[in-house]
């Protein structure tokens, strides 16, 4: 599967980035490059990194749902 907007994603990603994102951002912030994801975005991440996408997207909103807590 492609993902290629926030809607795409699956459920649980989509949870985590809405806990540390305004909803209105994050359509926008999913395409955007991440310098702690090598400067790619969380849907080139998820569309290029096969079976370890879904953990590495996951640790990085971890580590950020960590700063607001």
């Amino acid at each position: 599967m492609k993902y290629r907007s926030f809607n795409d994603l699956p459920n649980h990603i989509r949870r985590r980035i809405q806990a540390v994102m305004p909803s209105a951002k994050v359509a926008e912030w999913v395409q955007e490059g991440i310098p702690a994801l090598g400067n790619r975005s969380i849907l080139d991440v998820m569309n290029e990194d096969g079976e370890e996408a879904d953990e590495r997207v996951l640790q990085f909103l971890m580590k950020i749902e960590g700063y607001f807590t």
